[in-house]
């Protein structure tokens, strides 16, 4: 044919059919024949409209008078390296099928209702047939029927004549069609095939579809067939039911999918006798580290790898999907023992009293049982290099009534506090706690000066006896700045060396009562904490403690106790949330919920291993 002859009549472009396809028609209607023999006269090849070759496009589009535009829209263009091109899509070879012929009966049966009697005219491959994820036709809800491999070159991409081969068995193929609700990943995909994203939405539009697809796909192949699935058994309805499951998780964005993730852990965790990524997310963690031959898999590899150091307990020096650990994110008791050569069974135990690790987690092996890194490092820290109970009175200089006295109403705190049954007890004080506990005594107090001999002073034991206040009450007025004239001896360190105005403690206790303060279990109810928490809030520490709270003095005996002002509880429960009431607002997980804040940067007012719980301000929490 000439470069500028039209073939006529004019067969008209169907606007969801391939380029390819459209050649087959045009040589059935045209010449009657093979699609081969009508390119051979045009100078075309088949293989070059199937790659979606621009000149061979351009070429087809001149002879036949049909637009340039709408058929390069049916065509798939090959880019090189096994990757393609179509409508502002990039994507490789595995998302099409290129040596199968898959239809619709149904379509196809309108397709012969419709026609003229000829099968190779009146049929048309649909331009969304060729993509993988596409399994079911959203028209009819019939699955997708496929012929398998089409190994010889003449019938690759030969529509036309798999048409006519294949119009007697319709009916039958019809009768036989399986009905499928179409899944949400099949309008997804086909929703993208036909405009593809502009703008990002949720987090599935921040993948090109392939990278969602595959995503979907393989985050459900966990969590339908769990990690031990075999990917080479799967079938196409394997992969459609894998597909549903993991769009409905990831078109709720990657909160959602952490969740998941979250859930696989825990619901295989126990099968597992190895606590390792691969192990635990099996047929997803091999894909992301070993199957995706250089290509980019897109989000997804970095929200795993975020999620396993958030929740493995993996050490610096490994690597995980392609990175080097530079820094342990999570401990496991195991790993912990490891690291510090602690009694395994012992520390365990302290764990668990630590509210390191929570019920679900009893029955877990050690290996599978994790919690920050930093949390458990103090923990095994303060452990070894623990002070036991006898040896607090040296350590504190001062007597063991005093000792006793300052552990009972919370101004030192044991590494663990003591809970029925739990095997441990109050035996062993942080030296760390204790230093500190120290230190904001000697900040607060002055040295004696040169012009203050200290002769109308007292140390602590004796004040308090003058004075009916005990040392218990006597320290937290000290860090409360309540006292103006305390003083310390040169060269002594503890409460020994603590010195107060005897007059001035009778003034301070008589300017106290109780009428504008609540009780400490009124304290409990309105936070909604355990009452080993409410101990840690008003407990003294370095810049004051998290909620004041004054001692209160019976008027008809020496007795005395603690009580919180009205005005200050209401600030802080107005202020402060707990990371469970957070999870309840935010309806996420707390495990999921407890790495989101650590990567924003928002911690905890306090030490959660100190205070016995995870506790937040809110100020803290706006914008996240």
């Amino acid at each position: 044919m000439s470069g500028n002859e039209i073939l006529t009549p004019y067969l008209p472009l169907h606007p969801d059919e391939t380029a390819h396809g459209f050649a087959g028609r045009l040589a059935a209607f045209h010449l009657g024949g093979s699609v081969h023999s009508i390119l051979r006269d045009i100078g075309l090849t088949l293989q070059s409209l199937a790659d979606g070759v621009k000149a061979a496009i351009h070429r087809l589009a001149e002879v036949s008078g049909v637009s340039e535009c709408a058929l390069a829209r049916g065509a798939v263009e090959a880019t090189g390296g096994r990757m393609y091109s179509a409508r502002g899509e990039d994507f490789s070879r595995e998302l099409l099928r290129r040596s199968s012929f898959t239809v619709c009966p149904l379509c196809v049966e309108d397709d012969l209702a419709r026609g003229q009697g000829r099968a190779e005219l009146d049929c048309h491959y649909r331009y969304i047939w060729q993509f993988r994820p596409v399994r079911t036709c959203l028209r009819h809800q019939v699955v997708l029927i496929s012929s398998g491999p089409q190994e010889t070159a003449h019938k690759i991409y030969d529509y036309a004549r798999l048409f006519s081969e294949l119009h007697r068995e319709i009916p039958i193929l019809v009768r036989a069609a399986r009905s499928r609700t179409p899944s949400s990943l099949d309008a997804y995909s086909v929703a993208r095939l036909e405009q593809p994203v502009s703008t990002p939405g949720g987090w599935l539009e921040t993948n090109s579809l392939e990278q969602a697809v595959r995503a979907c796909e393989m985050l459900g192949v966990v969590l339908v067939h769990g990690p031990r699935a075999n990917l080479d058994t799967f079938t196409p309805d394997m992969w459609d039911e894998a597909g549903r499951e993991g769009f409905a998780v990831a078109s709720e964005g990657e909160t959602a999918i952490r969740t998941a993730l979250h859930d696989i852990r825990c619901r295989h965790q126990g099968e597992m006798s190895h606590s390792g990524p691969q192990a635990i997310y099996g047929s997803l963690y091999k894909w992301l580290n070993f199957g995706r031959r250089g290509s980019d898999v897109g989000p997804i590899l970095d929200l795993m790898r975020e999620h396993i150091l958030d929740t493995v307990a993996i050490a610096p020096g490994a690597n995980v999907l392609g990175k080097e650990v530079k820094t342990r994110h999570m401990h496991s008791v195991a790993s912990l023992h490891r690291e510090f050569k602690l009694h395994p069974a012992r520390l365990r135990k302290f764990v668990f009293a630590a509210g390191l690790a929570g019920p679900e987690d009893v029955n877990s092996s050690s290996a599978h049982i994790v919690f920050p890194a930093e949390a458990g490092s103090r923990l095994a820290s303060d452990l070894k290099d623990a002070i036991p109970k006898v040896r607090l009175p040296d350590y504190l200089n001062c007597s063991r009534v005093h000792a006793n006295l300052l552990a009972r109403h919370g101004l030192i705190h044991p590494i663990i506090r003591a809970a029925d049954g739990d095997g441990i007890g109050e035996i062993s004080f942080s030296r760390r706690a204790l230093d500190q506990f120290l230190d904001s005594l000697e900040r607060v107090v002055p040295m004696l000066g040169d012009d203050d001999d200290g002769r109308d002073l007292l140390d602590l034991a004796d004040a308090a006896t003058r004075s009916r206040c005990g040392v218990e009450v006597l320290v937290p007025w000290l860090t409360a700045g309540l006292l103006k004239r305390p003083r310390r001896k040169e060269g002594a360190r503890g409460l020994a060396a603590l010195l107060v105005d005897p007059e001035e403690l009778r003034a301070v206790r008589g300017r106290l009562s109780p009428r504008s303060t609540v009780k400490l279990s009124t304290v409990q109810k309105t936070l909604g904490v355990a009452p080993n928490v409410v101990k840690s809030l008003i407990a003294d520490r370095p810049g004051g403690p998290l909620l004041p709270s004054v001692t209160v003095f019976a008027k008809k005996s020496s007795g005395s106790w603690k009580e919180v002002p009205k005005a200050a509880l209401e600030v802080f429960a107005r202020d402060h949330v707990g990371l469970a009431a957070l999870s309840r607002e935010r309806r996420v997980h707390h495990r999921e919920l407890r790495p989101q804040l650590d990567r924003a940067g928002i911690a905890p007012i306090a030490d959660p291993s100190d205070l016995g719980m995870r506790l937040y301000r809110r100020s803290d929490l706006l914008g996240f």
